[in-house]
């Protein structure tokens, strides 16, 4: 997994392209609620053409991006497939869910995504949080029930798929950075080859379930379709690059800022009388949602602030423990180019150095 970064520039970075995502994600919600408005449709419908129309946007990418050949098969291949196909089955868990209870019942549940996503770091890659860090992980997950509260309990079975939709989404969320990685290997651009690669796979999927669903001679449900996709891969692009920088945990965290976005952009079109989204029947639930905001916005800042300061601990652990080491070897450390230099009396013409020094050690 990435370190978290040590330079405020990369934290930045990194908030950056999570807000990025957070933002067109939203954006995405408000054309997919334009999209079941319009077209009287159901949400199998938008998913599966509008997943269709990010695969031909990847796979028309895919040739500016792959500049390079790609790695070898086997140390890309697996991620592509976990970043993928988990994420189809967490789609499947969900939808099955939504068919079975009220979307208002289910959506906050998905905030428990993040302390998973924790749990699993710690389990799988030793990523333990800190004691603060845990707290707000958890501040988190409340700011987005406050949001969005729950208009009851779920069902066991319910509850049941929301959480296996959860575990989908976190081992897919867990692949993204090593996907990545791997690609990086070869190819100048790998958060967006990796974009690529795993919208063309999903593409795949919908272009099939738009057949079974007989929507693909619809063209209204992929004109209105089409903003919707285009805002989801912009935002998605911009979450692996966030996921790549900060990390899966800090990632998700400022992706869940987009209940605050969805709620005050939805808020500012009905408003404008361009599209009627959003009802706040009362000042109350004004208020509770700016209360929920600021809670939110509380608990990244103080998960940011914690994890950069255990990241330049450790970087300051690191760099002590390695100029000890070259002390006690004799040498000198320049921290810039991290070269090792021996003094030119310990210098034997014809030996390395290192067996130079070994040598006069020995006599």
């Amino acid at each position: 997994m990435p370190e978290f970064p040590e330079t405020i520039g990369l934290v930045v970075t990194g908030i950056l392209f999570g807000l990025g995502a957070a933002v067109f994600q939203s954006f995405s919600y408000v054309f997919s609620r334009r999209f079941l408005k319009e077209c009287s449709a159901k949400p199998q419908h938008l998913f599966a053409m509008s997943h269709l129309l990010m695969g031909v946007m990847a796979l028309g990418a895919l040739p500016l991006l792959k500049q390079n050949p790609l790695p070898p098969l086997n140390q890309w291949a697996w991620y592509l497939i976990g970043t993928a196909g988990c994420y189809l089955l967490a789609q499947l868990f969900l939808f099955t869910a939504l068919n079975r209870s009220d979307s208002s019942k289910i959506a906050p549940l998905l905030g428990l995504k993040i302390p998973t996503l924790a749990f699993l770091s710690w389990a799988l890659f030793q990523d333990m949080p800190s004691v603060i860090a845990w707290f707000a992980i958890f501040l988190c997950v409340a700011a987005g029930a406050i949001i969005s509260p729950p208009s009851g309990v779920p069902q066991i079975q319910v509850l049941l798929l929301v959480l296996s939709a959860c575990l989908g989404y976190c081992i897919s969320d867990l692949c993204i950075p090593h996907l990545v990685d791997a690609l990086s290997r070869t190819s100048e651009h790998p958060t967006l080859l990796g974009v690529s690669l795993t919208y063309i796979a999903c593409g795949a999927v919908g272009a099939i379930a738009t057949f079974i669903q007989k929507i693909h001679r619809t063209p209204r449900i992929a004109v209105f379709a089409f903003p919707h996709a285009l805002s989801w891969l912009i935002g998605i692009s911009f979450l692996f690059a966030c996921f790549a920088t900060l990390g899966v945990v800090a990632g998700n965290m400022l992706q869940a800022t987009r209940g605050i976005w969805s709620v005050f952009l939805g808020m500012a079109i009905t408003a404008a009388g361009l599209l009627h989204i959003d009802d706040v029947s009362s000042r109350r639930v004004l208020v509770r949602r700016i209360i929920g905001a600021v809670i939110m916005t509380t608990s990244i800042v103080v998960y940011l602030h914690v994890e950069h300061r255990e990241a330049r601990t450790k970087s300051e652990q690191r760099e002590a423990v390695s100029h000890h080491n070259a002390e006690s070897c004799g040498c000198s450390v320049f921290a810039d180019s991290q070269s090792v230099v021996v003094p030119p009396s310990r210098l034997v013409p014809g030996l390395p150095a290192r067996r130079a020094y070994s040598s006069e050690r020995l006599r």
